[in-house]
């Protein structure tokens, strides 16, 4: 996941870049326990799943679109974050 670098989409524009798809992933907390709640996952370890997901695909590159908590009505917390992966050409 290290190989994957994340741009905006305004930077992206300016690599010969190859889209492969979006990414996400999500992570639901059900219990109100609230020691629970200090094993959520933090942003960065999410960032790094997506990251993971596009080096599988052979991507080297992701654009963020969003990440955060979002209201889910069977999760007291919801967390969900996604993504564009790009492969850019590195010979450019």
């Amino acid at each position: 996941a290290d190989k994957v670098k994340v741009y905006t989409s305004a930077e992206i524009i300016e690599f010969k870049a190859q889209f492969l798809g979006d990414v996400s992933t999500s992570y639901c907390e059900n219990s109100s326990n609230p020691a629970k709640f200090d094993e959520l996952p933090s942003l960065t370890s999410m960032t790094d799943s997506l990251k993971l997901q596009v080096y599988e695909r052979g991507g080297n590159a992701i654009v963020m679109k969003q990440c955060g908590i979002v209201n889910y009505p069977s999760c007291v917390v919801y967390f969900e974050c996604n993504g564009d992966a790009y492969a850019i050409d590195s010979g450019f």
